[in-house]
């Protein structure tokens, strides 16, 4: 992946997210990682997200081979944490 500046995500939009998984700059598992290091981060000190999937990460690998097989399904695709 090209994106090693994880700090890119916090002004990232979905649709500049999606490009950059389209190209290959990124992928679904990366950013379920990017947001799940984040939660770890932030979350105890403000107490928001009450449940993270446990099968996320499986879920972005699932999502990311589906990308390389048939293409995006829209621009939600590949964001699944919680």
């Amino acid at each position: 992946m090209v994106y090693i500046d994880k700090d890119w995500i916090r002004e990232a939009d979905i649709k500049s997210m999606q490009k950059a998984m389209e190209t290959g700059h990124t992928s679904s598992e990366e950013l379920v990682g990017i947001y799940l290091e984040r939660i770890r981060e932030y979350d105890p000190e403000i107490n928001s997200i009450l449940e993270i999937n446990p099968d996320a990460i499986e879920l972005a690998r699932a999502l990311d081979a589906e990308r390389r097989e048939r293409g995006s399904r829209g621009l939600c695709m590949g964001f699944r944490c919680y």
